[in-house]
């Protein structure tokens, strides 16, 4: 393939091969979920937002997506607090204050979004997974609330090529 290069203002655009190698999309793992998680403990319990994949090159890296909705916090003060882990681990917090308000009233966030892009550095499946607390441990924290709709959340795990 071609790419269109600019040498600067005032010269006019070439087309140029392409590089190789890297940056080629080799696999992609896609889950969606619409299973309301509360957790009303301050210690981060499992959501059924998980994927696993299995590189093809030690190479790779994977890029993980993760969207998540119907984010909710219910009375007292407390917030939802979000994290991705990678096979048990924790890897990086998603929001530690989504629905705080400093007050006493319920509120509903709405979604919430990740992009990461990970170095396995292995060709051994690797599971990531969203986990929910409630900060404060004294009131409901929640996803995909389906209190006047229906709401899912999804993780898309890309593999791309070095």
């Amino acid at each position: 393939g071609q790419v269109l290069t600019s040498a600067g203002a005032g010269q006019p655009p070439a087309f140029e091969a392409a590089g190789g190698g890297g940056g080629k999309v080799l696999q992609v793992v896609n889950m969606t979920d619409g299973t309301e998680t509360i957790s009303a403990s301050a210690t981060f319990t499992d959501t059924p937002i998980t994927a696993s994949i299995t590189p093809s090159e030690t190479t790779s890296e994977i890029l993980v997506l993760v969207n998540l909705n119907g984010i909710t916090k219910t009375s007292t003060n407390t917030r939802t607090r979000l994290k991705l882990q990678k096979d048990g681990g924790d890897l990086i917090g998603i929001d530690d204050a989504a629905g705080y308000t400093g007050g006493t009233d319920g509120i509903a966030v709405g979604g919430v979004s990740l992009s990461y892009l990970d170095d396995t550095n292995t060709t051994s499946e690797v599971t990531y997974m969203v986990q929910l607390a409630s900060a404060e441990g004294t009131a409901n924290a929640r996803i995909n609330v389906s209190w006047i709709t229906a709401s899912y959340s999804s993780m898309t795990l890309i593999e791309i090529g070095a």
